[in-house]
């Protein structure tokens, strides 16, 4: 995502992507739209969220 000049992405993967799908858009400091659910885990949820409220995120 990084390098791209996206201002954003739509993630529309198999469940069990979307949670490091979801940091990695965070990390380019893009805006993100993803598909329910955010993640599978009980712990995949926070990472996204996290990740985009650190300088830097969406």
């Amino acid at each position: 995502m990084a390098g791209t000049g996206a201002g954003g992405c739509v993630v529309c993967t198999p469940n069990d992507t979307h949670a490091d799908i979801a940091v990695q858009v965070a990390e380019a400091g893009a805006h993100l739209l993803i598909e329910k659910p955010l993640a599978t885990g009980v712990a995949g949820p926070g990472a996204p969220w996290r990740r985009s409220r650190r300088p830097g995120g969406c």
